[in-house]
């Protein structure tokens, strides 16, 4: 059984996901993105990703690997994400490709 909290973290996970792959990427923050929080983002911040098109031009570069995309990113972001945050950050960018193509 979900619990309330359980079930509005993921109604807004879910709605985050959304925002997301629908919307152009332009200037959104790497915050924009599934999977990554706060404390994720200023340890990307620190190597120059600020922008969410920067992780996504990351992500083609390793892509379709997604192994190794995520191995980088837990690198990269200080080794703050769980696995779940780095599957979703992976299902949210090959989301939005898909959809935008």
């Amino acid at each position: 059984m979900t619990s309330s909290n359980g079930k509005a973290q993921l109604d807004m996970s879910i709605t985050k996901h959304r925002l997301f792959v629908e919307g152009a990427m332009g200037s959104k923050h790497v915050m924009a993105i599934p999977g990554i929080d706060d404390e994720a983002a200023k340890h990307l911040a620190s190597n120059g990703i600020i922008f969410a098109y920067q992780l996504y031009g990351h992500f083609l570069i390793r892509f379709p690997d997604n192994h190794k995309f995520q191995t980088w990113l837990f690198g990269v972001a200080g080794r703050k994400l769980r696995m779940n945050e780095l599957q979703d950050c992976c299902t949210a960018l090959q989301d939005w490709k898909a959809y935008w193509q």
